[in-house]
Parts: structure tokens; sequence; C-alpha cells
């Protein structure tokens, strides 16, 4: 026994010497290997590598593992065969054949015979006996103690993240928590306090309050459609309100905030108030703030403000709380953050007043890099409107990821890597620019600082939330979270959690705070760790690990602050509820800046190949119960994901569109879509594939060549009606963003926004001469041909000013020699000018809009030139064209070291190969090839001799070789991806080799996004142009269609793509399929046929594409420019385009065009209504003719791109801007008795291209035919929520039974279809077996019981826009003052829901707006001057509708200045009898204010006359003098402050 001093002394000293104790102990301090002599304070750990390793380990019986009766807690493993180590409680395990959870074991001494936990500690060994373990490594991690970097582990996909039901429903926790801890103290306002106890809270703390404004703001994100929406919205802004209220009691004195400045309120108040205040949120008790509370309370604003920006939701205080939370995510870094000595690390103090390096200590706990990359993202996307600058928050982004980097540094420092855990407190030092090092011996506050206790769990919670917001960037968090998980799986048993953690003596922590698992501030966020898949832990256990947290905090109420928080927050974190609000929010698909890596994958050979693809059974694929968007698979045989909406889809036998699942949880029984999601993979199956390669493709990261594929027949290309007129986007385009801002020139300027652009780019310009020039090309003989002619000519002109303005300095082509104007101008402008094209801001060359702008030049010349059309300007821009192609390829190109490549750069000025950077968007072959043509053709007009363009032709083509070898080496063979940016390098005269790692600007460079997503456009252009050259083309452009077709589902598209952790791209941008530059360029890469698509699915998927690109507006420059460009691209105008310009049939160099076999199409249209194909492969000979009707349009069909139509005897006629259809005669302004009756207005019958299909005669020759079918959609809509309503014609009282037909049908589907089958449905109502087909429109509804009543709708026909409430609820709609209410302003119907009522304005061209009673009156008001007043009456609402494209004026600003007193004052022009009637507009106004704001509305109002009877003259002349009149006159002047 040790019961004297040295004895004793030696006795614990040999015995754990003897047992073992110290060998461990120096393993786990990083010796016992005879690695050094153990001075340098570094640790050499060896790795673990990835992605899939088998570890054999055999125990020789060596006396490490523990023996019947010994403590086996520090072993984990038994001596004796069938033995296992089970835990009793905290101090004691031992080794048994069996145990019984809570069992009292008899053999246990008399003292100590209490219950057992029997959780499993470690493996049971066998001394003797081999053990294989084979998982995926979460890859190298530092020792704790030190770091020399940022360990990173391979990311998890996207979105795949674990949840449980079983931890109950968080709404109910957040209105538990606000039942519990919350009230409203403050007499007279809405601000709610959260009120804390324990430790060292009581009263209301930064942090308590940051809980509430967290679990309400991601609530209110994740349940965008809940039926509490009011009440998350009400308690998310009381939150702010205390939250606000903090800050401004915080403005005296002592917040630290001081140096720095005053963020928010206009620099009133400091953004981070102080941590702690009385109860009633009147006195101050704790000053200097706390970084903990801070970042919660972030996080929540962030949610909120996020979340409610996405949608179309009005919250009153939005734009408050988005400039706040603005202000404090700058106040946080600028405060609460200190730079090392070195300046290389950045790191987060304990608050603004203390903290931060060495001795002044660190809280790992208060680390949340996962709001900081909120906040680098937030600040970058809003500094345009929030910031001092439009830079401010691309300035501050490095800052935000160094301060991010320096977060995973420390967590390296100071995490054990045995179990996962870290201290309460540590002192953290940068003992190099590279590395830190951690310590304890430190406390901020009265919890002991070695321990894991109620500070340090919440660790574990930060690096979850990081992993759910951004999972593109998880690899540190996923690294982090994959030992405490490992952890976690030894403490648990059958649902029994074990009384204890394991604690490593060789880390810096070295106590558990007891009772770990029953106290939720330390069990609720230390099981968030289970969210993140671990590499250590098999999913299904993994499955089991997680339900068991959520069991254990679903049986805590909220009865104390701190433990019930902590249960509130956990609930949400393990439910599911924070990843949805992630993904609510924008997040959760892989945004912000990525990391670094290269691919390198064995290439798959072509032709044709047979992949065998084995599951084995890894987990990837999810199971029943669990998300599949990520995994897109599932594990179990005869199951499909299928998704139920953006938020979350899983695996089963079948699913009905619409259907609501009874197994859902109550909360979330809403319908599904059904829309498929990837394949079904069953675990430890084999799937064989059989198809044809689209070539020999080299794998991501590398390749040895230019890869080819058979080129798909030349004109073979699919595509679509859906996506609407080219002409119709174009003059979209030019009414959006452009003008002619240069006095006395028709230069026309494309002005551009967001990101690195403002002002007028190349970018931008070069777009608008790609759109003229290109349908200037495909529409030779259409009626607006001058104006197209016009627009491309000034579009030119733009871009020579732009090329004039950049010859002084800076352009970087002077070596090379300025090509144009006769050697005075560079052919490639500065990339970037001020509004008025007047002034440069951004200098060099950009050769993405240099291209576009070079193809658009290209199209107008080469398509003019092959007409007798006298163009004035065709030699002036057909030389500059020339001088264009050769100063591109002079200054914007480099070889590389062998001369065997060469490059596109990122600039004349900048780019080129290795680290100096690439972007594989600005790679444009197709465009090369037509300057290499154009060169050749041309070079005896406009180049130095005769033979430059042949001098010049291998040189083009060493270029284009060059782009697809760097395709090939970016691109993602699985799904067709490549990276925003890249690095590329020749590794020798015949391979390309690229990795990420860069960035050229804001956009993160392993990102598939608004950079990336170009390429694909640009290389569907190639094929376009030049089919006979497409191999590459469609090799490039194939595994990107296969990748869209398991994206969509009945016209819906996936929420994401899919990102392959083997590949360059590590995450989406989100919402790839509503941002137009993400979606429509991709789109594109459907007009090449696909060898891994069935052509008949193809056609499905284009006009889905087609549709989605329709449905959107062009009013912003990035996404309405690709709205343009696609359209172009998907309806064929691009194809006609290169047809009229030569182009489209030339194989080889040589410019000429030939013919081709392959590819008829049959046409059938399917009951949906959707008009498909099913392709055939076959030679047509034709004697004496040739048809073009494969590309002409049904009679159904809107014939506006193609301009012919298939059926004889028809012709393609105009109605409006919106329509035109195949008719066999046309009167201009009849009315087509045809025509749905909401439809029925006049047709212009303006002829659109020819007529029918054309049959020339000609000598017997072979064509191809390719048929594109067009589809004329028609969807069904629910009319006032579909369910429980019965169709009505006008009210809800018209019911004739001649407006519809009855027939009997088995199901809804079936009534449906029915209606699709006949001629002019509108809609449909059904109920049990009867089903009502009605041939009226479907106007009103009754509120009917079991009955269901859907509109058959073509959506295009409604038109676009918002609605506006006028003067808020409770008014009546009236004309010019709140008396007028003329029977002439409106058309009365009723029994109308408001959304039913809003949808009759939309169907109507002259509808200014509606009034609507709650009782179902609905008004359609057709006043031409609109609705200028209200009259206040109960249960009304009045709405004003505003089109797409017409802006809601805004009132100017200023102020009305008194004409002499202006009381008993008439207005008068230059002298007191100066009153002509021309000087002002007389209307009405209830008040004096009303006529003042009608007068701000009015751009040239210089003042107002008003009469208390109402009479209101708006002044439009200045108003320089008066006359005395009565008291009831008044006269005043408006002077128009500067800034409006």
């Amino acid at each position: 026994a040790i019961d004297d001093y040295y004895s004793g002394s030696w006795v614990a000293i040999s015995t754990i010497t003897l047992n073992g104790d110290l060998a461990r102990a120096a393993q786990g301090s990083g010796l016992g290997s005879g690695t050094g002599t153990g001075t340098t304070g570094t640790t050499t750990t060896a790795p673990t590598t990835g992605p899939t390793t088998t570890t054999t380990t055999t125990d020789s019986g060596s006396g490490m593992c523990a023996t019947t009766g010994q403590d086996c807690r520090s072993s984990a493993c038994c001596e004796d065969a069938g033995f296992t180590c089970y835990e009793k409680n905290e101090y004691w395990a031992s080794c048994r054949q069996s145990c019984e959870p809570g069992e009292v074991n008899p053999n246990d001494d008399p003292d100590f015979q209490t219950p057992w936990t029997c959780a499993v500690i470690g493996a049971t060994t066998t001394p003797g006996t081999t053990t294989t373990t084979t998982g995926t490594s979460p890859g190298t991690t530092s020792s704790p103690g030190t770091t020399g970097g940022t360990t990173t582990s391979p990311n998890p996909a996207p979105g795949q993240v674990f949840v449980t039901n079983s931890a109950g429903s968080g709404k109910a926790r957040l209105f538990e928590f606000i039942a519990a801890l919350t009230d409203q103290p403050v007499p007279g306002s809405r601000a709610r306090a959260v009120h804390s106890s324990g430790g060292a809270a009581g009263g209301v703390v930064s942090e308590s309050q940051g809980y509430g404004l967290l679990l309400s703001g991601a609530l209110l994100a994740a349940m965008p459609e809940d039926q509490d929406r009011q009440k998350l919205m009400d308690y998310t802004y009381e939150m702010f309100l205390g939250w606000r209220r903090m800050c401004e009691l915080s403005k005296a004195s002592g917040s630290c905030q001081d140096d720095e400045g005053f963020q928010c309120g206009g620099g009133q108040f400091p953004c981070l108030p102080h941590w702690k205040f009385d109860d009633d949120l009147t006195g101050i008790i704790g000053r200097g703030a706390a970084p903990d509370g801070d970042a919660d309370a972030l996080a929540g604003m962030l949610f909120a403000v996020l979340s409610l920006e996405r949608t179309a939701e009005a919250a009153p205080w939005l734009e408050e709380v988005a400039q706040w939370t603005y202000e404090t995510c700058k106040q946080f870094y600028l405060s609460s953050t200190v730079s090392s000595s070195s300046g290389a690390h950045r790191i987060v103090k304990l608050g603004s007043c203390w903290g931060g390096w060495g001795s002044q200590g660190q809280n790992p706990s208060y680390h949340a890099p996962g709001v900081y990359r909120m906040c680098r993202d937030y600040m970058k996307s809003h500094d345009a409107k929030f910031g001092t600058s439009g830079s401010e928050g691309d300035d501050f982004a490095s800052d935000w990821d160094r301060l991010i980097d320096t977060s995973y540094k420390m967590f390296d420092a100071t995490q054990c890597e045995s179990n996962g855990l870290i201290p309460n407190w540590a002192k953290v030092y940068e003992d190099t620019p590279e590395a830190l090092r951690a310590e304890t011996g430190f406390s901020g506050s009265g919890t002991p600082g070695a321990e894991y206790g109620a500070e340090a769990s919440r660790a574990v919670w930060r690096v979850a939330l990081d992993f759910l917001l951004f999972p593109g960037e998880a690899g540190s968090a996923a690294g982090f979270l994959d030992p405490v998980a490992a952890h976690l799986e030894t403490r648990e048993s059958g649902g029994n959690w074990a009384q204890t953690l394991r604690v490593d003596a060789g880390c810096l922590v070295e106590s558990i705070h007891p009772s770990w698992s029953w106290n939720m501030f330390m069990a609720g966020p230390t099981f968030t760790s289970l969210v993140c898949p671990s590499n250590s832990v098999d999913s299904g256990r993994q499955q089991e690990l997680i339900d068991s947290a959520g069991e254990r905090v679903a049986s805590k109420a909220i009865d104390d602050y701190y433990s019930g928080s902590w249960v509130a927050i956990s609930t949400i974190t393990l439910n599911g509820d924070l990843a949805r609000a992630a993904q609510g929010s924008g997040l959760g698909s892989g945004t912000g800046t990525g990391t670094t890596g290269t691919t390198t994958t064995a290439p798959t050979t072509g032709p044709t190949t047979t992949t065998t693809t084995t599951d084995s059974g890894s987990g990837m694929c999810a199971t029943t119960g669990q998300d599949c968007r990520s995994s897109a698979c599932c594990e179990d045989a005869g199951f499909t994901c299928y998704e139920k909406n953006e938020y979350w889809a899983s695996c089963r036998q079948s699913c009905e569109p619409g259907e609501v699942n009874p197994n859902d949880d109550p909360d979330f029984q809403t319908p599904w879509t059904c829309a498929v999601i990837g394949a079904t993979t069953t675990p430890g199956t084999t799937t064989t594939t059989t198809g044809t390669s689209p070539g020999t493709t080299s794998s991501p990261g590398t390749t040895g060549g230019t890869t080819t594929s058979p080129n798909p027949a030349p004109g073979q290309v699919f595509v679509t009606n859906s996506a609407g007129s080219g002409k119709a986007r174009l003059f979209e385009f030019i009414a959006a963003l452009t003008d002619q801002p240069v006095p006395g020139s028709r230069a026309r300027a494309v002005h551009s926004s967001g990101g690195a652009a403002g002002g007028v780019v190349s970018e931008s310009q070069g777009y608008g001469l790609l759109l003229s020039g290109a349908l200037l090309a495909a529409m030779p003989e259409d009626q607006d041909r001058q104006k197209l002619m016009d627009y491309t000519y000034e579009m030119f002109l733009g871009w020579r000013r732009m090329c004039e303005l950049s010859k002084d300095s800076g352009s970087c082509q002077e070596d090379e020699g300025f090509q144009c104007g006769g050697g005075q101008f560079p052919c490639l402008p500065h990339w970037k000018f001020d509004d008025d094209l007047t002034g440069i801001i951004g200098r060099g060359a950009a050769p993405d809009g240099d291209a576009d702008a070079l193809a658009g030049m290209l199209f107008a010349v080469l398509s003019l030139e092959r007409t007798a059309e006298a163009a004035p300007w065709l030699e002036e821009v057909a030389q500059w064209t020339y001088e264009t192609c050769k100063q591109f390829y002079l200054s914007s190109t480099v070889s590389s070291s062998s001369g065997a490549h060469r490059i596109v750069k990122l600039g004349s000025c900048w780019g080129g190969w290795g680290s100096q950077g690439q972007n594989p968007s600005y790679h444009a072959p197709g465009v090369y090839r037509m300057c290499r043509d154009y060169m050749k053709s041309h070079d005896a007009k406009f180049g130095t001799s005769g033979s430059e363009g042949d001098d010049f032709a291998s040189d083009w083509d060493r270029l284009i070789d060059t782009s697809y070898k760097m395709f090939d080496a970016t691109q993602c063979e699985s799904n067709g991806l490549i990276p925003n940016w890249a690095k590329v390098y020749e590794d020798t005269p015949e391979a390309l080799r690229a990795e990420t790692g860069f960035s050229g600007s804001g956009t993160p460079g392993a990102e598939y996004g608004a950079e990336a997503s170009r390429a694909v456009w640009r290389v569907a252009l190639d094929f376009l142009l030049f089919p006979g050259e497409a191999g590459s083309a469609a090799g490039f452009l194939d595994p990107v269609a296969a990748h869209l077709e398991t994206r969509e589902s009945g016209g819906n598209w996936a929420q994401t793509l899919r990102v392959d952790a083997g590949c360059l791209v590590e995450s989406i941008h989100p919402s790839w399929s509503w941002n137009m530059f993400m979606a429509g360029p991709t789109f594109t890469s459907l007009v090449c046929p696909s060898n891994s698509v069935d052509s008949g699915r193809q056609q499905e998927l284009i006009d889905s594409a087609g549709e989605r690109v329709a449905s959107k507006a062009i009013d912003d420059y990035y996404s309405g420019s690709w709205v343009a460009i696609s359209t172009i691209t998907l309806n064929g105008d691009l194809l006609r385009a290169a047809q009229n310009s030569g182009l489209a049939g030339a194989t080889g160099t040589t410019g000429s065009t030939t013919g081709s076999t392959t590819g008829t199409t049959t046409v059938s249209t399917t009951g949906s209504g959707t008009t498909t194909t099913t392709a055939t492969t076959t030679t047509t000979t034709t004697t004496g003719a040739t048809t073009s009707a494969g590309l002409c349009s049904r009679s159904s069909e809107d014939c506006r791109s193609t301009g012919c139509c298939q059926d004889a005897g028809y012709t393609c006629y105009e109605k409006d801007q919106y329509w035109a259809g195949c008719r066999q005669s046309c009167q201009p302004g009849e009315v087509n008795p045809t025509d749905p009756i909401e439809y029925r207005t006049p047709w212009s019958c303006t002829l659109v291209g020819g007529t029918t299909a054309t049959t020339t005669p000609m000598a017997t020759t072979t064509t191809t035919t390719t048929t594109t079918p067009m589809s004329f959609q028609m969807v069904f809509e629910a009319v006032d929520g579909g369910q429980d309503r019965a169709c009505r014609g006008d009210s809800s009282t018209d019911n004739s039974d001649t407006y519809y037909t009855v027939v009997s049908v088995t199901s809804l589907e079936e009534c449906q279809e029915q209606c699709k089958l006949t001629e002019n449905c509108q809609g449909v109502e059904f109920k049990g077996s009867r089903c009502e087909l009605w041939k009226r429109p479907i106007l009103a509804s009754k509120r009917l019981g079991g009955y269901t009543c859907l509109r058959y709708v073509d959506p295009k026909k409604l038109r676009a826009g918002e609605f506006e409430m006028v003067d808020g609820e409770g008014h009546a709609c009236r004309g010019a003052t709140p008396a007028d209410n003329s029977n002439n302003y409106f058309h009365v119907t009723t029994g109308q829901s408001l959304e039913g009522c809003q949808r009759l304005c939309r169907t109507k061209a002259n509808c200014v707006g509606v009034e609507h009673h709650e009782g179902g009156r609905c008004e359609i008001w057709i006043r031409p001057l609109g609705i200028q007043a209200t009259q206040a009456l109960p249960g009304y609402t009045c709405w004003r509708f505003w089109p797409d494209g017409i802006t809601p004026p805004k009132p100017r600003e200023g102020a009305f200045e008194a004409v002499d007193g202006a009381v008993g004052r008439v207005c008068r022009g230059s002298s007191p009898s100066d009153n002509l009637p021309s000087y002002f507009n007389v209307t009405s106004a209830s008040s004096l204010d009303f006529c003042e704001n009608l007068c701000r509305l009015a751009s040239d109002c210089t003042g107002i006359e008003f009469h208390n009877s109402g009479r209101c003259e708006l002044w439009h002349r200045s108003i320089e003098s008066f006359r005395v009149s009565n008291a009831d006159y008044s006269c005043w002047r408006f002077v128009q402050s500067l800034a409006s």
C-alpha cells in the first residue's frame, strides 16, 4: 500500500512502468518510436492514408490488454479470449464475458455493488488473433499541442448529413424555450429578453440573447411554409430588438469598440453589446463584449436575412436587420479579433476588451468558423448596399479566411487526436508564421482550464455548424469531428451512454465534467458531432448513435437556462432543422473559397466501353430515413431517391407526385415532388452498363493529348421552342441594359453590375455584340432586319470606342504592335470603363469578352458577305474583325516552354501557365476556328500578305488543341464539371496537368460557379459552328448532359449538382438551376446529341431547360445576359446564325460545307401535351427536292423562333410580341375564336419567316433531316388551393352544366389525362369517380369538401410582374380621389380568393390592379391612369400591378418651399398675371400631403397649387411669382435634393 512517502512513491512509479502505462504515455506523447531527441517541440505522426485503408493488427499476447479483475479503461481491451471490456461507471471498467445494463454484479466487492452501465470500451482483442478493419481515413491530422498548418480531410459530399427524427421538433423546442426563459420587459417595446442563470450568468447575457436569436432565426430559415410562420417572424424580430437594445445601452463607455469606431445605427452604437445586463434591460452589469454570444446572434441574423431575401415574403424589418447584420460582421472582425506578431494569423479574442495570444488566454469554444464564412460571403454580396464601398466585402474576404484558418490551427493545437476532446481554456502561441502551439494553465472563469466541460463542449457544435453551412469547405471540420464521433461510438451500447468520456494522459484535457451524458450543456453539443459522416464509424452504426443521442436529448425538458438552451440547439442540429436553415439561406452546398488540391485518375478509353460498378456497401449511399440529395443513391435494393422539396429527399420504393406521405413526421406532412435524384444502387451488387462512349476522355488533373469522340453528324442538333424568341430577348436586353451615352455618337454601351463588374466591361459589350451579330446572321429576312443591323453596328461602335480609349497605356499590346485603325489602336480594349465611355477603370484586356465580341463581328460580317444586302459599315467592321483576330492571337495567348502548346492567358497583361493561373471558361475554341478560317479567306484583302492566313492556320490549330487538353485536365469525368479557376502545367510536350489553388477574382477557385459554367456554352458554340471537327466538343459535353439527366424530373430541376470528391470541383454555386448565369450556359450542353442519354429523354431535358430559361426576365446584367445567350442557343438561333454564316458544316480547316447522312426523327405527342421524339438513324435519299420541315413548328406551337410551319398550307403569323402560331389564313386586327377566351385579343398577322416547310427542286442528294419538336407546355394549376374547391365560371355561383362534360374515371390523374386529350380543355373538377372537363375558363371556385379544382393553362401567357398593396389593409381602390369610383374603372367577379383575383388580372393586358374583399368580391381595375387613391373600408385590400419591365415610380427626395408664406397664395409664372393652362396639370387630391406626393412622383413637377376642396395643380413650369387669393389656396415650390 502507499502508506509512506518514499516507498509509496515507488509503488506508484513501478506500477505504471510494469503495467505498460509508461509505454502508453510515451506513445501518447509522440515518443516511443525512436524519432529523434524530442526537443524540437514538433510531433511526427505517421499519416493515415486515404481514401480506403486496410489495417491488420495482431496482438501477440504481450500483456498490453487487461486481465480479469483489472481496470480496462486505459487499455480498452481484454487479454482473455471471449472477454469484453465493460464499463461500470466513470471510475471502473473490467473484463467480463457478458454484461446487462443496470445489473448489479454479485461478484463485486460488497462495498461497491452498484449498477453497471455495460458500455463497451474499445474492441475485444484475444492475444494471438488478428483483427482487420477497413474504412476511410479522415486524413493526416497533427497531434494536439502543436500544428504546422491547417490539417484537412477529404470533404464529405456537400449536403451529406446524418439526422434523426428521435430528437423531436425544433419548433416545439423553440416555443418551450420562449415560454420558459424569455419575456418582454421593456414597456412600449416588442424587445424580447432571454434570461440566464448559473455560473457567471444571471440577468440577460449576450450568450443567452445570442442563443435566442440563433434558434428563432434558424427556424425561420428552415420552415418557409410553416403554419406558424408569422410567429417565427415575430419571435426573430423580437429577439433582434432585444439584441439591438443591448447594443444601444452599450454606447456610453467600456465597450472597447471606440478605437475601431461604432459601426451600427449610423455610427451611433457599438454592434457588440456588453456581455451582461439586468433582467429589465435597463442597466449594465458586466462590461465588454463576448464573442461566443456575438457569433451566435450573428448566425441567427444571417439565417433570417439570407432566407428572407430568397423569398418574395414581405418582412417590414428586413432592411433594418440586414444592415445591422452587415455592420455587426464588420465590427466583430475589427473589435473582437487580433493579429499575431507576424501578421500571418488572426485569432478571436476572449472579448472586445481582453484575451488573445499567449498568456492573455483563449477559449477554443469561442471560435465559430462557419459564422465567419457567413460574414465573409455576406459582406461580399452586400457591400454595394451597406458597405463604405462596393469592394469592401472583397477587401475583407482574405481577412476572414485568415481568421478561419487560424481557428482551425488553434483547434489542431488543442484537440486530442485519440479522443477528439479539447480543453475549456488554453494559451495559444505563434511559434512561427506557419505554426501554432497550445498549452493549458489558464482559465477565464470558474471552469477548470484542462477540463472537457461546459465551455469546451460547445466547440464541437460550432465546428458541426461550419460543416452544415459550408460542406464544400468542410475538410477541416470533418477532420475535427471524426475522432469525436469515433470516441462516442465507444461510449454507447443499446441506448445507454457511459458515465464518463475517456481521457488521454498525453493530451491537454485532463478531466471530464461529471455526468456528461445527462448534462445537456455537455451531451447536446458533443452529440452534434454525429451529423458529419465519420470515416471511423460505420454508417449504420453512426445512425444508431445519432438516434440514441436524439432520444437522450428528447428526454430532457427546458427547465433551466444553460442546459435548456443546449436541449433546443442540439435538437435543431440533430433533427436536420439546421441543415434546412442552411439550405433555405442559400448555403449548405459548398459556397466559399474552397480548398486546394490536384486529382489524378486513370483514363477511360472508348469509343464503346462496358463499365462495371460495384458498391461495396461503404455507406456512401443513403439508407431509409436519410436525406439522399447529396449521395443521389440508395443503399437498399429496390429503393429510389425521390425528392420531396428543395430541403429533403429520401429513399422510397415508390412515389406519386403531389402525394402526402403518411409516414412523414406530422410537422412535415406536405406534398412530394417525386423528382428522381440520381440512380438507385444496391450495396454489394454489381451493375453493368454498356453504351457508346463519347470517346477517350482523360481523367481530371492530367491529360496526355487531345481526346476525341466520334463526330456527331454535322447539323444534328437538339433545339426547343420552349425557350422563346431570341429576337424578343435581344430587344429586352437592349432596353434593360444599354444606352447611347456618347453625345453625337451612335455608340451603344452595355452596362454591367455585380461581382468585379460595374460600368461598361468588355465582357458586357462582348455579350451585346455576340447577341446582335448572331441574330443578324440568324434572321436574314426578319421584319426587324434594319433594327438588327442598327443594333449590331451600334454595339460595334461601342466596342471600337473602348479600343480607341485604350491606346495610351497599359493595354499590353504594344510589343506585338497595335493592329487596328491602321496601327493606331489596340484591337483588344481595356476590360473596364465608366458608364459614359469616357474614362478607364480597369486596365488590360480580358479574353472572354474579346472572344464573344469577335464571334458577334464574325457572324455579322460572314452572313452579310453571303447576301446582296448593302451595309455601309460592312468593310469597316470586316477589316476591324480581321485585325482583332490577329491581335488576339499575338497578345492574349502564350506558348509553353516546349513550344508544343499555346494557351489563352487571363488577359493581355496577365495569366498563362502554372501559378500565373487559368480560367477554363475563357477558352473559346469555336471562335478560334472562326478566326483561323476568316484569316485564311480574307488575308489577301486585309492581311500583310496573301498567305498570312495560311501562315497562322497551324498556330490557331495549336491553340484549339491546347484548349481541349486544358479541358481534359480540368473536367471531372463522372459529372462533366470544371472549376472556376485552375493552374495548368505542361508536364511533357504531349501532356498537360491541372490543379486548383488559384483564383483570379472573388469567385472560389474549386467551385463550379459563375465562371466555370460559361465553358459549357463556349464548347457548345464550337459544336454548333464546326460539327465536322466536333469530336472533342462532343466528348466534353456528353458527361454534362448525362449529369443533367439525373438532375431533372417532370420539369423540376434538383437544387444542386453532384460533386465527385476525386475531381477538381469541390463545391457548386448555390441555387444553380435558378441563377441563369449558372443554369443557362449549363443547359446549352443539351444541344449536342449525347451518347449517354436517350434521344427522347434529351428532348425532354432541353424542353424543360427552355421553360426554365423562358421563365426568367432580363432585370440584371449577368443573369440577364445569360438568359438571352442561352435562349438563342437552345431555340436554334445560334445554329441558324452558323448556317447563314457559311459554317455548321465545315470539315477540317477548308471552310467548305459538306453534307451528311444521318438522323431522321419520328415525332409523337404524348397525352401530357408535351411533344417528345423517338429518334432512329437512317439514310434518306431525296430525289429532286430537299425538305427543311424538321426545324419547323406544328400548328399548336409558337413559331416565332423557327419562322416556318410543319403542316402544308400553314403560315407562321404573329399575334403579338409574345406569340405567333401556324394558321391557314389571318386578317390583321381579327380575334381568333379558337383562342382560349382569356387570350382572345387581336392578331397583328405579320408574317414571321417563310410559310410551310419548303421543297426546292434540285439534283438527287443525300441530306440530313433533324426534327426538333417544340414543346407547347401546359400545366395544371390549383384554383384557390385546389383541395376542397369546386370549379365555377365567373363567380362562386356560376355553374352552368354547359361549361363542362362529365366522364367517369378512377383517379385524379386519369381525370387530368382526359383533359390533356380533350381539345380546348380549360381544367378539371374531380371527386370520387366524377370528372368534369371544363370547356370555359375557370375564373372562380366554391368551397366543397372532397372536391378538387385545377386549371389547365400555359403559364407563359400570364403576365409576369408584382402586386403592390396600396395604403395597407382595410382600403378599397379609387381613381384620382377617395370618392372617385366609377363603374367604368373595373370589372367585377365574385367568389374569388385574393390569389384567384390577382391571377385574373395577370390574364388581362389592360389590368392595372385589383380590389379584393375577404368575402370573395374581386374588381379587375382597367383605368388607364391606374389606381391613384384609396378609401378606408374594412375587409378590403387594394393592389396595384406592376408588370415586369415597368418599375414602380419612386417619390423624389426634396422639400416643399412656401411661396410667400404659401397660404392665401396662388402660383404664377413670370408675373402675377402669368397663368397659362399649359403650365400645369389639374388633378384631385384628398389633402395637401396627397397633392405633394403626386408632385414627388412626377419627374417634371416643379411645385403645386392646392385648394382645400381637393383641387391640385401640378406645375411643370418654374414658379417665379404668385398672386394673393383667399385662405383656401396655397402655393408651394418643390426643391429636389441633389441626391435624388
